[in-house]
């Protein structure tokens, strides 16, 4: 035989197999994906904002996509012929996980137009790249900021504990309760409710309330000039239903909870002294642009903290 028949021999048996019969052409599968995760695909649940510059892309692809284990989903979305300066178009509809038998993943989302729209996905760590038909790919990242409707999408993305929806953003509700209370409740530590770094202590006792008003008040004199207290941006003065209580933010954790510092200067400091705490308000004044003076705004030590 021939090196042309052989040639046209091996073809044709890696063409139809041992069988004589032809390869199975690649199907999309009806049921929904359950082995993505066995295949090493993350199944995308979160919000996702697309990554890299729009103008670099052809429509169609997602600005930002909110993925939910209800099989819900919200998008803003660039439709196939729009531009990149067109505003995206606010979506809301289903979606379903599919997969081919050679193993390719799709989302098929219904509400993107008439019929239900499909695009393959892969995951790669927090990453989630998308490509509808024969359109370019584009890759979204994964968000800390979820956002949401209702609280209830908090959940549904996978956030654990208790959750609100403020300004379509996730916020927690839960905190850890205080981390000091001095004399009875006059003075009380807490995380802050915006992150797990930052501090707030907040004063009850009407005396010290009253004491550090009157202090951040006064004048005095210092190499020629007259200086008028007040409160550094931190520190704010709440007065509900007749009574004030006194508000300071931005306390940081320093030597290992001997001391919570806020950030940069004049440096209001809350720290520890034997079984108590002492407040120290500083603040600053700029008699120009090139100096400033630091004066303390008031100290007040509470005798008794756990």
């Amino acid at each position: 035989m021939n090196a042309l028949k052989v040639g046209c021999a091996l073809a044709l048996f890696l063409a139809v197999g041992c069988d004589g019969a032809a390869p199975a052409a690649e199907v999309e599968l009806a049921d929904e994906d359950t082995k993505a995760d066995a295949d090493g695909m993350v199944k995308p649940i979160g919000t996702y904002y697309l990554q890299g510059a729009a103008e670099a892309l052809a429509a169609p692809f997602f600005d930002l996509l909110v993925v939910k284990s209800d099989k819900t989903f919200y998008a803003e979305y660039m439709a196939p012929g729009s531009s990149f300066a067109d505003p995206a178009t606010v979506v809301r509809g289903t979606y379903k996980l599919t997969r081919t038998t050679a193993g390719k993943h799709y989302i098929r989302f219904t509400g993107l137009g008439a019929e239900a729209v499909k695009a393959t996905y892969t995951t790669s760590g927090p990453g989630l790249t998308l490509t509808f038909g024969d359109a370019q790919p584009f890759t979204m990242a994964k968000s800390g900021d979820v956002r949401c409707d209702a609280a209830a999408d908090c959940g549904l993305q996978g956030l654990p504990g208790d959750w609100a929806c403020t300004q379509n953003t996730c916020v927690a509700t839960t905190q850890s309760g205080p981390v000091a209370s001095c004399n009875g409740g006059a003075l009380v530590l807490e995380k802050s409710p915006d992150n797990d770094y930052e501090y707030v202590a907040t004063i009850h006792d009407a005396g010290v309330v009253d004491y550090f008003i009157a202090e951040s008040e006064k004048s005095y004199t210092q190499d020629g000039v007259t200086v008028t207290k007040r409160f550094p941006w931190m520190v704010q003065v709440v007065e509900t239903a007749g009574q004030k209580t006194l508000v300071i933010r931005d306390f940081h954790l320093y030597d290992g909870g001997a001391e919570y510092l806020t950030s940069g200067p004049p440096g209001t400091s809350l720290t520890k002294e034997g079984a108590g705490m002492r407040l120290s308000i500083k603040g600053g004044y700029m008699p120009s642009s090139h100096s400033v003076i630091y004066y303390t705004v008031g100290d007040w030590f509470f005798e008794s903290c756990e």
